[in-house]
């Protein structure tokens, strides 16, 4: 087998001289060209980076929270515990490369590793043709030098063999399911290359005043809007349901709470919107929908209006702290955020009984079937949105209905 000349880039460490330097951004170009990562907005500047920094001696810089405000406009005190954008997206960089160095004819290249575990690249040389004179025995290999690179490559390669084989194995005795109306309403989220970002609220309460206020005595929170810091259960049902879904069309995604989340996390991706009058980024795309959510706070009514020749038509829930709510509704928008250039799936309840109703609604293939087929020719390419209704029953949110929908 060729052997190849290597470079360890140890942090400060850079190519041996300018011809090993030119081969690596050559190199980088390739690999940036292909359609591993062309298609992505993400992975190339990661990538770039990181290789660039390494050739300039400066890989002692590269750690987590750098990349994350130096590439993701991250505050610098964020929390990196939290926020994994760094790592998935380191993760999904070595698969890439790895698929990329699997290629055929790809074995006289250099080689670009990003090591797991580092965010410091490693450069690897193929060796030139051998014309020096046969040198005399090596000594006994020392079982702590570290592998060759084909020994490692080889493990790698036998875990994704096996890993292969696995999923054909699943896949033979369990057959795909077809693609129905469910899958097409998703469809347009599951083609891109990105991995969809999960944004979910932090639970208010829309029975007490201020609204956003956490109620200080629990039991005022009496038509389970959830008051508190932490993410409402109806929303964490949805979450739940959304995880299984792209779980199922093994979809990678990622997950952000609303007050964390940044503009660019929407350009970078499709994203889907959990919660209604809680979530900051489902209200910001009112302007550009059918229907809308819209409420008077002081008066603790809020409903969904529809602006375009409905002539004042609205789906209202007014808050009574003193007694429970019967009926609840949702707001189901799919649509191209002209802000972002990406599809944006909202899932908005005006209470958490909407949303979880709602949730139901988009992850179960009988429920939507019966709503695909009252809809217009074509609607899996258009945007889209539906008014859920669900019957509030013993603390428990009952079958969504559609109501109303609006296609264009």
């Amino acid at each position: 087998m060729e052997q190849r000349r290597v470079l360890e880039s140890a942090p400060g460490l850079v190519a041996d001289d300018d011809a090993g330097r030119a081969a690596v951004l050559e190199q980088l170009e390739r690999i940036l060209a292909s359609p591993l990562f062309k298609n992505s907005k993400r992975y190339p500047p990661f990538l770039r980076y990181v290789v660039e920094q390494t050739l300039n001696g400066h890989g002692d810089r590269i750690k987590e929270r750098t990349l994350g405000v130096g590439l993701f406009g991250r505050d610098p005190d964020y929390d990196t515990n939290s926020d994994h954008a760094v790592r998935s997206t380191a993760g999904e960089i070595r698969k890439r490369i790895a698929q990329y160095y699997h290629q055929p004819g790809r074995q006289n290249e250099v080689v670009i590793d990003l090591p797991s575990g580092s965010y410091v690249p490693e450069f690897r040389f193929p060796a030139e043709p051998a014309s020096a004179p046969v040198m005399a025995a090596a000594p006994a290999a020392d079982s702590t030098a570290p592998k060759p690179w084909y020994r490692r490559w080889a493990v790698y390669v036998a875990a994704a063999v096996a890993f292969a084989c696995m999923v054909a194995a699943q896949a033979w005795v369990r057959p795909a399911p077809a693609n129905t109306a469910l899958d097409r309403f998703w469809e347009p989220i599951l083609r891109s290359s990105e991995p969809v970002l999960l944004c979910v609220a932090k639970s208010i309460c829309l029975a007490c005043d201020p609204p956003v206020k956490p109620p200080e005595d629990a039991e005022a929170n009496v038509n389970n809007s959830n008051g508190g810091k932490q993410i409402a259960f109806a929303d964490a049902v949805t979450l739940a349901r959304l995880a299984g879904l792209f779980d199922s069309h093994r979809r990678e995604y990622r997950f952000r709470l609303e007050t964390a989340a940044h503009f660019q996390d929407l350009r970078d991706g499709p994203a889907v919107l959990i919660g209604g009058f809680n979530n900051s980024w489902t209200m910001r795309l009112n302007d550009q929908l059918h229907f809308v959510l819209a409420g008077t706070p002081a008066e603790r009514s809020y409903w969904i209006e529809d602006r375009q020749g409905g002539a004042g038509r609205k789906w209202l829930v007014h808050y009574d702290p003193k007694t429970r709510i019967k009926e609840d509704y949702a707001l189901v928008s799919r649509a191209l955020d002209a802000n972002t250039g990406h599809i944006v799936v909202a899932i908005a309840g005006i209470g958490g009984f909407g949303t979880r109703a709602a949730g139901e609604l988009l992850t179960n293939s009988a429920s939507f079937d019966s709503v695909a087929a009252r809809l217009p020719a074509g609607w899996e390419r258009k945007n889209l949105q539906l008014v859920v209704e669900t019957k509030v029953i013993d603390e428990g949110a009952g079958k969504p209905q559609v109501v109303a929908q609006a296609v264009w």
